[in-house]
């Protein structure tokens, strides 16, 4: 069977995602053909006339869903006859969270509810020699005006016994990607915590029990020398949200990738209580160059009780020096904008930060995105109206969709916030800059520190400073283009 996958990999670099390259290579190894497509109109009418699939899978997020939503009407529009047209498959984390939309949408054939690599496969086998595929479990299927709601498999799947991400279908598209001398891996699924403003709390409630699941030291090197003997690459990031799996499986992990890979690489860390000095002096043998932690609200208060993040400054403080001690680039990421606060609780973050004195710090405002314990908290408190639908939010949005009355100060302090604190001086200017209507002006500097920031944190010689300045002239273009004036 010809399979078309539909995403949006315009704006990524080294990165994939994980899930979806999972997807792709059960779905080669088990005999199909498939092809890669943008969700724009003149992308997919070309990949439907040249490729004629049968079945046009898309893999959405929250946040980045109307751009999918409108790429799925733009096929109902190509095929008016829905008896002509390609079977029509919804995954990703948004129909899982928001599921109703293919009682919402009738142009969306079956959706998944859950993990999706073996029970695709099973859909496919059955979609192929004329079964009934419409039991299948993990999917919803449409049939007429009926919806069929089949349960979600209550185990969750043995991450080790998967193959691969296949990378090779974005790369053969992208050359940015391909080129990028940073490659990115996530060597888990699900997470131990339940922060209020993450996805990850509805998955752990779909799934009960189980769901963290993380590879193995052996399987994660070897998916990293699989892509490396490949792919030109200088640098690594790891992406799971606690790249921290236990003091055995760090020792086993620095001796297996000194040995096969030896590579600098960054990774995210929670800063709490488990972070111990020897996980740090591993983390740094093995070749951890930067590490980025969330700190989300200045406020420990606010940061238990609104977040469900326990960790208190004091213990912040304390780990953040420990990554100074061994001379470990830290990031610092903050949440502006948090339902039930004040803008004097972001001024308060702002401040903590420069207590804390992260090498960069990456600030963001909250976006209300559906199911989030955080947006029904903002509901609840009337920062968001009864009529107002999440689901029409974007997390490319600039100012904050809630009922507040400083939008426009609180979006001036994101883009400024992290400049300031890498400066600390330009702090008394704050209450001026924030008056001043600049909104451009900040939007655009913040891009190119955050992006000047990025290079100096790599380790020497890991970028020549021709590709560096080729990189910054094409970004300086993207920066003023890509302000969009709320």
């Amino acid at each position: 069977m010809k399979i078309l996958f539909v995403y949006d990999y315009s704006r990524l670099l080294g990165a994939i995602p994980f899930g979806l390259c999972s997807l792709i290579r059960m779905v080669k190894d088990n005999g199909h053909v498939v092809d890669l497509s943008l969700p724009d109109e003149i992308s997919i009418s070309k990949s439907l006339k040249e490729f004629c699939p049968e079945i046009v899978a898309f893999s959405v997020t929250s946040g980045e869903h109307t751009l999918y939503l409108d790429c799925i009407q733009s096929i109902a529009r190509l095929y008016p006859h829905k008896e002509n047209r390609p079977y029509i498959i919804m995954g990703g984390m948004y129909p899982i969270i928001f599921s109703e939309i293919i009682e919402n949408n009738e142009n969306i054939d079956a959706i998944c509810i859950g993990e999706g690599e073996e029970k695709f496969i099973e859909l496919l086998e059955k979609f192929e020699s004329g079964k009934n595929y419409s039991l299948t479990e993990n999917f919803w299927f449409r049939q007429g005006k009926e919806i069929v709601k089949n349960a979600i498999v209550s185990t969750p799947l043995d991450i080790n016994k998967l193959p691969i991400p296949d990378r090779d279908l974005f790369f053969s598209k992208s050359e940015p990607m391909r080129n990028a001398l940073q490659k990115t891996f996530l060597f888990s699924r699900g997470c131990l915590y339940s922060c209020t403003f993450c996805h990850n709390v509805y998955m752990k409630k779909v799934y009960k029990k189980g769901f963290y699941r993380n590879l193995t030291p052996e399987k994660a090197v070897q998916e990293i020398t699989d892509t490396v003997r490949k792919y030109k690459t200088r640098v690594l990031y790891f992406y799971d949200d606690n790249f921290h799996y236990g003091i055995e499986w760090l020792e086993s992990f620095k001796t297996l990738y000194k040995k096969e890979v030896n590579l600098p690489f960054s990774c995210h860390l929670r800063l709490d209580k488990f972070l111990t000095r020897d996980a740090v002096s591993l983390l740094k043998e093995a070749g951890c160059y930067k590490v980025l932690s969330g700190i989300e609200a200045g406020n420990q208060t606010i940061r238990r009780k609104t977040l469900k993040r326990h960790e208190t400054n004091d213990v912040l403080l304390e780990k953040m020096q420990l990554l100074k001690d061994f001379n470990i680039y830290s990031l610092a990421t903050n949440i502006f904008g948090i339902p039930n606060t004040t803008f004097e609780n972001d001024l308060e973050t702002l401040d903590f930060n420069l207590s804390l004195k992260p090498d960069y710090a990456l600030s963001g405002q909250f976006m209300p995105l559906p199911k989030l314990k955080l947006t029904e908290d903002a509901y609840e408190q009337g920062l968001l109206s009864e009529s107002t639908d999440t689901n029409e939010f974007n997390i490319m949005s600039e100012y904050s969709p809630l009922n507040i009355n400083y939008k426009k100060e609180l979006y001036r302090l994101t883009n400024l916030s992290s400049i300031i604190i890498k400066f600390p001086f330009l702090r008394p200017l704050l209450p001026f800059l924030l008056s001043l209507p600049l909104d451009k002006l900040y939007f655009v500097a913040n891009k190119y520190f955050r992006f000047l920031s990025e290079y100096l944190s790599l380790p020497r010689g890991t970028i020549q400073a021709k590709d560096f300045l080729k990189i910054f002239s094409h970004l300086i273009f993207k920066g003023f283009t890509g302000y969009r004036k709320s």
